[in-house]
């Protein structure tokens, strides 16, 4: 999620293209119907304010996801655990992994 995010800021900052800087724009400035990666969603999940993260590029302002962004106030940003079956070690001590690539 947080990979949609900095390529959109990306896009938004310095596409060389203006139809993708003009795509970021209305990614991050609309409001459609919630879908799984519209703008709200992704700050809902990763716990932003995307409201502050608006304020911020309309004003022209930097932004970076390790920190400058205001974590939504009282909203702790949401976690996944792995299912117990995924949390295993792959591969048994001993055993190699398989090659990278495959």
């Amino acid at each position: 999620m947080c990979a949609v995010l900095e390529d959109a800021f990306e896009c938004f900052y310095s596409a060389k293209d203006p139809m993708l800087a003009a795509e970021a724009k209305r990614w991050f400035f609309s409001d459609p119907a919630p879908a799984p990666f519209s703008f709200v969603s992704l700050c809902e999940a990763l716990g932003l304010d995307a409201k502050d993260i608006r304020r911020r590029l309309s004003h022209g302002l930097p932004i970076r996801l390790d920190g400058a962004v205001k974590i939504k106030q009282g909203v702790p940003p949401r976690t996944a655990k792995a299912p117990a079956s995924l949390s295993r070690r792959p591969f048994a001590a001993g055993r190699p992994a398989p090659p990278a690539g495959k």
